[in-house]
């Protein structure tokens, strides 16, 4: 099928695979349109979310200390071969996403 409209409609024989892709995409992106339509957009009152209070953005701190402190600690314990060319830098992204100094 995609090497007749190839052919038929582009002319060539032969396409990258992003090509293949890109097309089912589009095409997956229309159909959603075509066969889900949004009846209209909702008003910007309507979407707007409330303000986090002092203890819901602190529990948001806290969670992303923890993860950012487990991902350090587990790529510091890691004795992957293939991972040690980039440990060095995966630590120091992670020190610095943890606010270290050194």
């Amino acid at each position: 099928m995609w090497l007749n409209f190839l052919r038929e409609a582009v002319g060539i024989d032969e396409a990258c695979p992003i090509f293949y892709q890109a097309v089912t995409d589009h095409l997956v992106e229309e159909l959603a349109r075509i066969y889900y339509p949004i009846a209209s957009a909702p008003s910007s009152e309507a979407t707007r979310t409330p303000a986090l209070d002092n203890i819901e953005m602190n529990v948001i701190r806290y969670m992303a200390a923890y993860v950012i402190h487990s991902l350090k600690k587990k790529v510091t314990g890691s004795s992957y071969v293939q991972c040690q060319a980039s440990k060095k830098e995966m630590l120091l992204c992670l020190g610095e996403l943890e606010g270290d100094e050194g």
